[in-house]
């Protein structure tokens, strides 16, 4: 039975790592401001969460570069088209959500 339950993991494992490297790939906020010019001040950038809300991103304000994929950045929240009044931290940055608004 436990050879089985092992058989049956080794081969999910080997059907579902082809379907895992084909799909798109949003990264991290940092990695995909670490791609942009300026470190991605002044880019407006989504999470993939929020595609079912219309005008919704944060345009970036400031960004400190930690390591490869880290760091800290600030930008103003536009939800639903509505703009907040000051930069926030911006939060999750490390969920690999995150794509370069297209305008």
């Amino acid at each position: 039975s436990s050879g089985v339950r092992v058989l049956g993991q080794q081969v999910l494992k080997q059907v579902l790592k082809p379907a895992a490297s084909a799909k798109a790939k949003p990264t991290n906020l940092f990695e995909t401001l670490y791609s942009l010019p300026q470190l991605g001040v002044g880019a407006k950038v989504t999470r993939t969460i929020w595609a079912k809300y219309p005008n919704t991103y944060y345009t970036v304000t400031d960004v400190r570069k930690g390591g490869a994929a880290s760091g800290k950045a600030w930008g103003i929240l536009t939800w639903k088209g509505e703009a907040a009044e000051a930069a926030t931290k911006i939060r999750s940055p490390r969920k690999p959500q995150w794509l370069v608004v297209k305008e």
